[in-house]
């Protein structure tokens, strides 16, 4: 935050505060009498730059107007306007949405005579936006075509962009790729930009894709005032075994593209696929998982893997969860694995989420006894300040009763702030509000009549001989959302038949494709994705239908379910944080997106929506070789031991706030007390532990640090 010049790279996991770091560090330029008018902060919503604006407010008051918080688009869109004719453009040019540009490569494609089933208009575009996003312009993409699908995509994509400008209309792409010519063509405008904003900062970087991060690197060039903050790497450690497409195994660091891996194409099915991409970077905090077969896996923190809760497969425990509800906030409860009284198996958590109407649903920890969960439940509740007491009145218990009395419990969500203590709760856990390990299905509130939706993105699920497609599915009984589909083109039909509710359900082969529709609805729905994979295989002459949920490791969970090489599943029995200093690796696998490592089939996490491109902070790296590096994350995690003696010494200060400190890592080495005679005595008892620890247990010096307090 308090970095005063120079390129700064802020490297944090989920949940870590990455946003917090930007608006702080905002607030702290403009105290330090930086002019609001020299800032230019992006970020990838305009929910997320309202937001972030509103924040700086809160810290610095109204100066905070006058600065830029924007979307990249926002912010290209205000920089051609005012610029526009120094690219033969008229500055009212109008910008076409998602629809409007599909069709007009509808129109193009129909205007060439191309086969709509070859060369669906929806493909085409997104082919055009992905070259755009890699700042490939037409006439660059045409010499380069050597296939007639190539030669064919080049025409279309010529005549796309020239209706575009007879229309004096851009694309969403045009507003960064056009940003981008305008600064390299004409350099004069490149340094009157350059000379408005002396700091540049960046959220989300890792989103980043190629004409992002020129963009970037444009305006920050003259003053070098760039903060950059994005995601840890979602990668494997050296000497992780990856398993070929023979069958054979070699350590992930020596995977190169072209080879081939063997990978899940659905239900069981694996089959060798192609490496298409291989990515190496640096780590400073990992997760080892742990599976009942004994099979181990250690990854980064936010490498997704494949894991959930699946009833008659994982095992009975007593779980303390958190559970969020939109406009309530945050509750914690307890609940067994296994619920009495249902006809079919449900996850206990699960049930109580769809009794209470909540909107995510987080388990915290599970415990073999219900004395230990209520236990640990009532010290969380007493912690964080968070209630027990559900969102809906059971009708099974009595008026009289608090949990029966609706009334009194509408009343207490106005008297308990729970929003920001129940995500503190979630990241002293190790847990992210982004990852929740249970949203409920599509549906309509009763109380408040508002929509949910959960846009359901299923990998590896859905069969067509043997190739596998990947599957979006959203479900509905509004017209609103209807509407919204049919508006940017999207067919919709009947849920079933008779049926007053409709369905929007497609399939592709091309994640790629599936990511563009997605961007789509995002863009006209408040809709909640959820990814999961279906890749376990049938047993007997029974499906298993159960899909299990995109999961950073870091949000793992004992009693939990992962697939392994033979298509089954297999529990989860402990998860460990580690803190270490190593290079980690990951590949990206053509069509399926998964690989078996370690004999646990997990996803390439290179992958991403929004054209990311990971090589972004690796580019950061070298243009701004000179930058500082900072990573936030609890890379070392203390035991349980270190705690308790912390918290005992932080006691004696009257003058600090309450504070408990806590790890779910109990244990740990016993502390060494050692009382001196005077500061000689003291002195000679490190030196001499020193000499100890290098001599006799091949310590290196670097390995030992030392503190002294003093009061003078």
């Amino acid at each position: 935050v308090t970095h005063r010049d120079g390129p700064l790279l802020v490297v944090a996991g989920a949940g870590s505060g990455k946003t917090r770091v930007v608006t702080r560090r905002v607030a702290y330029l403009i105290e330090q009498g930086v002019s609001p008018h020299a800032i230019l902060a992006i970020t990838f919503t305009n929910k997320a730059a309202g937001e972030m604006k509103e924040r700086v407010a809160s810290l610095v008051g109204p100066v905070a107007r006058r600065m830029w918080v924007a979307t990249f688009h926002s912010a290209c869109s205000r920089i051609l306007r005012r610029e526009a004719e120094h690219l033969g453009m008229k500055s009212a040019f109008t910008i076409y949405d998602q629809a409007d540009a599909v069709r007009l490569a509808d129109y193009v494609r129909r205007d060439l005579n191309l086969d709509p089933k070859r060369y669906p208009p929806r493909q085409l575009h997104g082919r055009i936006s992905a070259l755009k996003n890699e700042l490939v312009l037409p006439e660059a993409y045409a010499d380069s075509a050597m296939t007639p699908p190539e030669r064919t995509l080049a025409k279309v994509y010529t005549e796309y962009q020239r209706r575009l400008l007879d229309a004096n209309a851009v694309d969403f792409d045009d507003l960064l790729v056009l940003t981008v010519r305008l600064f390299r063509e004409h350099p004069d405008v490149l340094a009157r930009w350059q000379q408005r904003f002396t700091h540049v900062l960046v959220d989300e970087f890792q989103d980043t894709n190629l004409a992002q991060w020129e963009l970037v690197q444009m305006l920050a060039e003259q003053h070098r005032n760039l903060l950059v903050v994005g995601d840890t790497d979602q990668c494997l450690f050296p000497g992780t075994l990856v398993t070929m497409g023979d069958r054979s195994t070699r350590p992930i660091e020596t995977i190169e593209v072209g080879d081939e891996v063997l990978s899940d194409y659905g239900s069981g099915d694996f089959r060798p696929a192609p490496v298409v991409r291989a990515h190496a970077s640096r780590t400073f905090d990992g997760v080892t998982i742990t599976l009942a077969s004994g099979r181990t896996l250690t990854s980064t923190p936010d490498h997704v893997h494949f894991a959930g809760y699946v009833p008659g497969h994982t095992p009975q425990q007593h779980m303390v969860y958190l559970m969020w509800k939109e406009g309530v906030g945050f509750r914690i409860g307890s609940s067994r694995t296994d619920t009495d009284g249902r006809p079919k198996s449900v996850i206990g958590p699960v049930q109580r989420c769809q009794q209470e109407h909540g909107d995510a649903l987080w388990i915290v920890a599970g415990h073999p006894t219900e004395g230990e969960a209520r236990w640990h439940e009532a010290l969380l509740s007493a912690r964080y300040g968070i209630p027990t007491l559900p969102f809906v009145a059971r009708t099974t218990a009595s008026t009289r009763r608090l949990v029966g009395n609706r009334d009194l419990l509408d009343a207490r969500v106005a008297d308990l702030p729970t929003e920001k203590r129940g995500r503190r709760l979630l990241d002293d856990v190790g847990l992210s509000f982004d990852y929740p390990h249970h949203v409920p299905a599509t549906g309509t509130a009763a109380a408040s009549g508002r929509v949910r939706r959960r846009l359901s993105v299923v990998l590896c699920g859905d069969r067509r001989g043997r190739s596998t497609m990947h599957r979006i599915a959203l479900v509905g009984d509004d017209d609103e959302g209807r509407g919204a589909l049919e508006s940017v083109g999207l067919s919709v039909r009947p849920a079933r038949k008779g049926s007053a509710g409709w369905r929007y359900e497609t399939a592709n082969a091309d994640m790629a494709v599936i990511a563009e529709t997605v961007e789509r609805i995002r863009g006209v729905l408040d809709v909640n994705v959820r990814c999961v994979a279906r890749l376990a295989a049938n047993e007997g002459e029974s499906a298993v239908t159960d899909s299990l949920p995109f999961l950073p490791a870091a949000s793992v969970r004992p009693g939990m379910v992962m697939v392994v090489d033979d298509g089954s599943f297999d529990v989860v029995t402990a998860v460990e944080r580690i803190g270490v200093d190593s290079p980690v690796y990951d590949i990206d696998v053509a069509q399926t997106h998964n690989f078996v490592a370690n004999g646990i089939v997990t996803h390439n996490s290179i992958y991403k929506f929004r054209g990311a491109d990971y090589r972004n902070l690796m580019r950061f790296e070298e243009a701004f070789p000179d930058a500082t590096i900072i990573v936030l994350d609890q890379n070392y995690r203390s035991t349980q031991r270190i705690l308790d003696a912390a918290n005992a010494v932080i006691a004696n200060n009257a003058a600090r706030k309450p504070k408990h400190l806590w790890t779910e890592q109990v244990g740990g080495e016993l502390l060494t007390r050692y009382q001196a005679e005077d500061e000689h005595d003291e002195a000679s008892f490190v030196a001499g532990e020193i000499t100890r620890l290098t001599d006799t247990e091949g310590q290196r010096f670097g390995d030992v640090a030392v503190f002294y307090r003093t009061n003078a």
